[in-house]
C-alpha cells in the first residue's frame, strides 16, 4: 500500500510539474492565501467564543453533578457519572486548544502574506489574533485546572496541581489499578492511531512535494514526531520488560 501511494504520488507530482499546471497551481494558491483572509479572521473569532462558551456550558453542569453527589453516598454510579461530566471541560479542551492552534497559524499566514489588506490591517489582524490566542490559552489553563481541583474534592485520593511540573506524574500515581488500565489502554489506542496518522501525513506531504512545491520540512516535523512516538515507546517497553525481568529474578 505504501509503495502504491507513492508511485502515485510521483507519477501526480510529474504530470502536474509540468508550467503550465504550475502557473494554474501557482495562481488557486495565491487566490486562496489573498481571499481567505476574510474568513480565517471571523472564523476564528466565532470558533474562540463559541467554544468558549460551550466548555465553561460543560463545566457548569459537571460543577452540578459534583456538588449532588454526598461524601457519604455509598452509590459509585453516581460518583462515576459525576467524574465522568466533570473530565468533560479536559476532554473538550484538549480538542479545543489544537483546533485554534490550527486558526491562529493560518491566521497569522493571512496576515502577512496577503495582499488583499494593507498592512495596518495585518498589523492588527497579527497583535489582536496573538492576544486573543494567548487569553483564550489562560482561560484553557485556568478551567483545566478548577476542574482538576473539583475532581479533588470529588475523590480526596486524587494528587497533583497543574502548576506543578511533576502534575502527570503525581496524577497518575494517584489513579487505582481501573483507572490506570484504562489510561494505559487508552495511551496504546492513541499510540497506534498516531503511528497511523503519521504514515497518511508523510504520504500527503511527500506527494504535496512536487505538486505544491511545499518542500522538505513538513516531512521533517512529521519525521520527528513519528520518530519521537517509536523511540518512547520503545524505550518505556524495555523499561518495563526489564523491571519485570527483575522482580521475576528476586
Amino acid at each position: 500500500m505504501m509503495i502504491i501511494c507513492i508511485t502515485v504520488g510521483i507519477v501526480f507530482g510529474y504530470t502536474v510539474s509540468t508550467d503550465d499546471s504550475q502557473k494554474v497551481l501557482e495562481s488557486l494558491t495565491k487566490l486562496i492565501k489573498n481571499k481567505s483572509v476574510y474568513v480565517i479572521a471571523p472564523l476564528y473569532v466565532i470558533w474562540s467564543i463559541v467554544s468558549l462558551i460551550y466548555q465553561l456550558l460543560l463545566l457548569r453542569k459537571g460543577k452540578r453533578s459534583a456538588l449532588s453527589v454526598s461524601p457519604d453516598d455509598d452509590d459509585d454510579t453516581a460518583f462515576d457519572e459525576a467524574g465522568i461530566m466533570l473530565e468533560a471541560p479536559i476532554e473538550v479542551s484538549n480538542i479545543i486548544i489544537i483546533i485554534s492552534c490550527i486558526l491562529f497559524s493560518i491566521l497569522i499566514e493571512c496576515a502577512v502574506f496577503s495582499k488583499e489588506i494593507s498592512k495596518n490591517v495585518a498589523a492588527v489582524l497579527g497583535i489582536g489574533g496573538s492576544v486573543m490566542f494567548i487569553f483564550f490559552y489562560l482561560t484553557q489553563f485556568i478551567i483545566v485546572r478548577h476542574v482538576i481541583e473539583l475532581i479533588k474534592k470529588l475523590c480526596p485520593e486524587k494528587q497533583g496541581d497543574l502548576l506543578d511540573m511533576n502534575f502527570q506524574k503525581k496524577w497518575l500515581s494517584s489513579f487505582d489499578e481501573g483507572e490506570k488500565f484504562i489510561a494505559y489502554k487508552c495511551g496504546f489506542n492513541a499510540y497506534k492511531n498516531a503511528n497511523t496518522a503519521c504514515m497518511i501525513l508523510w504520504i500527503i506531504s511527500f506527494i504535496s512535494q512536487f505538486t505544491f512545491n511545499t518542500g522538505i520540512m513538513p516531512i521533517i516535523c512529521i519525521g520527528i514526531i513519528w520518530a519521537v512516538l517509536s523511540i518512547s515507546y520503545t524505550k518505556e517497553n524495555r523499561r518495563l520488560e526489564k523491571g519485570k525481568t527483575n522482580n521475576t529474578d528476586e
